[in-house]
């Protein structure tokens, strides 16, 4: 049985109702074939969601290997030493 291929990872960053933005994960997110994401990625969703927390939203992702655990450990670490601010992550 061959697997599908697989869809690249991405986010989009949604204000709801309430405060707290939500970061949307979909896609497959597997080193060996959609790759990691940079530290210029993990910057981006902190600058775009501009807030003092972020919800992560990952109801919709697809595969996942150490690329996804990478990714969330560069957000964590990223948005902890955020200058001035930390954002508090909720996963």
């Amino acid at each position: 049985m061959s697997r599908a291929s697989p869809q690249s990872p991405a986010w989009s960053l949604q204000r709801p109702g309430s405060a707290v933005p939500e970061l949307y994960l979909t896609g497959d997110w597997i080193a060996r074939e959609t790759g990691i994401r940079s530290a210029g990625d993990v910057q981006a969703i902190l600058d775009a969601a501009h807030a003092s927390a972020l919800r992560i939203e990952v109801s919709r992702l697809g595969e996942w290997d150490s690329a996804f655990i990478a990714f969330l450990k560069l957000l964590h670490e990223s948005a902890r030493s955020g200058g001035t601010q930390a954002v508090q992550l909720d996963l």
